[in-house]
């Protein structure tokens, strides 16, 4: 699960008196617990926030998270549902190039309130929040006091995940977006046996579709 990736620090069981999201609302329930072998984590992009076609995967046995964008209007039914099929949700951010420091706050206030159980918030943007630096320290100000994770794609220095690990926020990157390109069976069969490798070689990788 995400939450595992991200947060490679928390406690095995989370009390429920923990403050941080990621730790209060991490699914511990589909994966084994930390061991030996790499972790391998599934992000799916639900754009319509409509959960009508999770009893598709009902046969998927691994962990999913799903990521549902906090500004559509049935974001928090959407959450509802995943949640009660005990899959993990993030929050899907993105944030206007020109939006401003106060509005900054009002987005991410408005987007806990739409998604209350999310573990983390996954950047929508390719650049680390439009590549505003400004906007990513205020970014990761505010998870650090919500206690929330931050999926981000790997990107260039990735100037922004160092931002996020500097603020002590839980930060893990997208290593492929399955179906960013229109990719058919062939390329996403390629990219998963590429996840696979990375997976075993850095312990870890984190695949993004829809």
């Amino acid at each position: 699960a995400v939450a595992a990736l991200v947060d490679a620090d928390r406690d095995a069981e989370a009390s429920d008196e923990d403050a941080r999201a990621i730790a209060r609302f991490a699914d511990e329930s589909r994966w084994g617990g930390a061991d030996d072998r790499p972790l391998f984590s599934l992000v799916l992009i639900d754009e319509d926030a409509d959960a009508s076609k999770l009893p598709a995967l009902s046969s998927f046995d691994g962990p999913l998270t799903f990521a549902v964008p906090a500004d559509a209007e049935g974001a928090m039914e959407a959450m509802e549902a995943y949640r009660a099929a005990g899959h993990e949700v993030v929050i899907l951010a993105d944030l206007p190039e020109t939006i401003t420091p106060a509005d900054v706050e009002i987005a991410m206030a408005s987007y806990f309130l739409s998604v209350p159980e999310a573990v983390a918030v996954l950047d929508g943007s390719l650049e680390g929040f439009r590549g505003n630096r400004r906007t990513v320290e205020q970014v990761v100000e505010i998870l650090n006091e919500t206690g929330h994770g931050l999926l981000m794609f790997d990107q260039g220095l990735n100037t922004a995940s160092r931002i996020a690990r500097q603020g002590d926020v839980p930060v893990d990157t997208i290593f492929r977006d399955l179906a960013g390109a229109g990719q058919g069976n062939t390329v996403i069969r390629r990219f998963l046996a590429q996840a696979a490798f990375r997976a075993s070689q850095d312990g870890e990788a984190v695949l993004l579709a829809r």
